[in-house]
């Protein structure tokens, strides 16, 4: 029989060796990924309900802050799934309802309607939906108290809650 003494190249040993390393390797690696990548969803999913109510109660902060009253609920003791602002405006006022409205596929969404006008979304039912939303007015309606409660596919929840000041309440 003929050897080659400098044979370059791997034994079919050393092959299995390795290609058993790689499985081991691999074995541990891809639940790791795996776990990682279900984690970033949830994170992303959880901050989607933080971006969409903080989005929501900052809008309705800036027309609570410019109303000259608050339309209803009427009374301190009588919390509301719909919040009515009056705000002046030249040459007359202007009424501004926030509600809860089922957007075109029935996801229920917080919408802003001015007047008469049409509902404009200001949460995104096909990201997240609003479970519930209650208004509270505060003493002498200065101030109204919003709890809000999003929930997303995945059923997590997130409830935020906000006290805003009518900063141009009308002297009654």
């Amino acid at each position: 029989m003929f050897f080659l003494k400098n044979e370059k190249g791997l034994s079919l040993v050393e092959l299995v060796v390795g290609m058993t390393l790689m499985v081991l390797i691999l074995a541990a690696v891809v639940p790791l990924f795996a776990t990682m990548l279900k984690t970033n969803t949830t994170g992303m999913s959880n901050n989607n309900l933080m971006e969409e109510g903080r989005w929501a109660i900052s809008a309705m902060t800036q027309d609570i802050n410019c109303a000259s009253a608050i339309v209803s609920p009427g009374s301190q003791t009588v919390t509301s799934s719909t919040l009515t602002v009056q705000q002046w405006q030249s040459p007359g006022t202007i009424t501004v309802t926030y509600s809860i409205v089922n957007n075109s596929n029935g996801n229920p969404e917080l919408c802003r309607q001015v007047g008469a006008g049409t509902n404009s979304p200001l949460t995104d039912g096909n990201r997240v939906n609003v479970s519930s939303i209650n208004f509270a007015t505060g003493e002498n309606n200065e101030n109204v108290t919003i709890t809000l409660t999003l929930t997303n596919a995945n059923n997590q929840s997130e409830t935020v809650s906000s006290t805003i000041f009518l900063l141009n309440q009308s002297q009654g």
